[in-house]
C-alpha cells in the first residue's frame, strides 16, 4: 500500500497549502528542482558536493546498519525544501513508549536528530527493530509526522487538532498606543542563540548587548518621506521574478490603478500599501506562499501574501522593494508572533510598509529578523522564516522604554 507522511502539529491553527507542483531531479552533482506557478514552470540549478546524501539515505541506512545505543552517525544532507546542504548528526537513545498516530501506543527504537540548518533544534526519530521511522517528534512548535497510508496522509485536519496555542508567541503584556510609538527599547533575553545574528541592525533597529544572556534591542519607527544615506540596492530589488511576476497583466493594472494620479515615489508608496488592504477582501491562510499574480486574482491571503503583493505593485512603478519577516506586536494577544512585511527604498531610506494593517505610518512594534529580494537566484523563500524558528519559544521579551510622537503629556513612558 503506499505510503505517505502526515503531519499533525498542536499549535498551528491553520492547514496552510500550496498549490503548486514541484519535483526535483538530481543528474550527477546537480539537483534540479522545478516548480510550476501560475502556469509557468521555474527551474534552479544548485550543485552537490560528492559526499551528500539524500534525505532517504539515513532510512537506508538505518535498515543496513542499525545504531547501537550512545552510537552517533554523522553526514552531510541535501535539505530540498530549504535549497541547502545540512551537516547532520544522529544518535541512538534507549527505547520507549510513544502514541501513533492511530492512538496505539508503542514501545519503538529512538533516536536524536540535529542538523546545521535550525541548530539547537532537535528532532527525535522513533524506529522498528527492522529500521522504519514510524514517528518523528521535532521540539518546536510541538511538530510531529508520522508514516502513514497516503490516503491517511491526504485526509483534510480537523481546525481542533492544530489550534494556535499561545505558547508559540511571545508574550509582553500591553503596549500602549502600540502603532502610534516612535520608539522603543526592549531587553531581549535569548536562549541558546545570538540575538545580533537574529535581528539585523539598521537605522530603524539597533542590538546592544547588555548582561549575561540578554540584550538591547531599540526599534526606531521609519516614515515614507524620511530622507537617509542608505546605499542604493541593486537591481534584484526591482527585476520581475517568480513570485514577483511584474509582467501579469493583472499586477500591472492593480499597480497604475493603486498609484491613481500620483508620481511622487512616496505618495505611490503609501497608497499602495492602502490598496493591497483592501483588495485582499479575504484575509486566510490557505496558502504557504503564493505569487503576486495569483494574490491579486484571489484577492485572499495572510501577511506573507499581502507583502508579496505590495512588494509586485511598488516595483512595477520602479520603486525598489523586498519582503521582510519578524515579529510584529498583537494587541488583543499582548504579544508577538511571525510576520511578514514589505520595505520600499525612498530617498535613500528603506521605509517599512504593511498592506495587513495599512496604518500609513511606521512603528516601533515591528521587530525585522530579515528580509529578501525574492529573486530567483537567491535562496528559497522559506529560508527567510528560518530567524523565526530560533526566536519562538526560546525568547523572553519584555518592554523597557516606550516613546510617542511629541504630541504634549504622556509621549513618553519606562518600565
Amino acid at each position: 500500500m503506499p505510503r505517505g507522511i502526515c503531519c499533525r502539529s498542536t499549535h498551528f491553527k491553520t492547514i496552510r497549502r500550496s498549490a503548486r507542483p514541484s519535483h526535483a531531479t538530481i543528474t550527477g552533482n546537480v539537483a534540479t528542482v522545478a516548480t510550476t506557478s501560475s502556469g509557468k514552470t521555474f527551474t534552479k540549478e544548485i550543485k552537490l558536493p560528492d559526499d551528500v546524501k539524500s534525505p532517504n539515505w539515513f532510512d537506508r541506512s538505518v535498515k543496513d546498519s542499525p545504531l547501537k545505543i550512545g552510537e552517533t552517525r554523522s553526514f552531510r544532507m541535501f535539505e530540498a525544501t530549504m535549497g541547502q546542504i545540512a551537516e547532520v548528526s544522529v544518535k541512538q537513545l534507549e527505547p520507549e513508549m510513544t502514541k501513533l498516530l492511530s492512538g496505539e501506543i508503542v514501545k519503538l527504537n529512538r533516536s536524536v536528530m540535529t542538523q546545521s540548518i535550525l541548530p539547537g533544534v532537535s528532532s527525535t526519530l522513533y524506529t522498528t527493530d527492522a529500521g522504519e521511522v514510524k514517528k518523528m517528534s521535532m521540539g518546536l512548535l510541538g511538530m510531529e509526522t508520522y508514516s502513514c497510508t497516503s490516503e491517511e496522509a491526504l485526509k483534510e485536519i480537523a481546525a481542533a487538532e492544530i489550534d494556535l496555542g499561545v505558547e508559540t508567541l511571545i508574550k509582553v503584556g500591553v503596549i500602549d498606543r502600540a502603532f502610534e510609538t516612535r520608539q522603543v527599547t526592549y531587553k531581549l533575553e535569548a536562549a541558546d542563540f545570538d540575538a545580533k545574528a537574529i535581528f539585523p541592525e539598521s537605522p530603524t533597529q539597533k542590538v546592544v548587548a547588555g548582561e549575561t544572556g540578554a540584550f538591547q534591542l531599540v526599534v526606531t519607527a521609519v516614515d515614507a518621506g524620511t530622507a537617509g544615506t542608505e546605499p542604493a540596492p541593486d537591481a534584484k530589488y526591482l527585476s520581475s521574478s517568480r513570485y514577483l511576476d511584474l509582467e501579469d497583466p493583472l499586477i500591472v493594472k492593480l499597480a497604475h490603478e493603486a498609484a491613481g494620479d500620483q508620481t511622487d515615489p512616496v505618495q505611490i508608496a503609501v497608497q499602495a500599501e492602502a490598496f493591497v488592504h483592501k483588495h485582499l477582501k479575504l484575509k486566510n491562510f490557505a496558502t504557504a506562499m503564493a505569487t503576486a499574480s495569483e494574490v491579486a486574482a484571489s484577492q485572499a491571503g495572510d501577511c506573507t501574501e499581502h507583502g508579496i503583493l505590495l512588494a509586485a505593485l511598488l516595483r512595477v512603478k520602479k520603486i525598489p522593494s523586498r519582503v521582510v519577516t519578524g515579529l510584529v506586536y498583537a494587541p488583543s494577544l499582548k504579544a508577538f508572533g511571525g510576520h511578514m512585511w514589505t520595505e520600499a527604498y525612498l530617498h535613500g531610506c528603506w521605509v517599512p510598509l504593511d498592506g495587513t494593517l495599512a496604518k500609513g505610518h511606521g512603528d516601533a512594534v515591528h521587530l525585522k529578523t530579515g528580509d529578501s529580494a525574492l529573486e530567483d537566484s537567491g535562496s528559497l523563500p522559506v529560508e527567510s522564516f528560518l530567524p523565526l524558528i530560533h526566536i519562538i519559544g526560546r525568547t523572553k521579551l519584555s518592554v523597557q522604554k516606550i516613546e510617542y510622537a511629541k504630541s504634549g503629556s504622556g509621549d513618553q513612558q519606562s518600565r
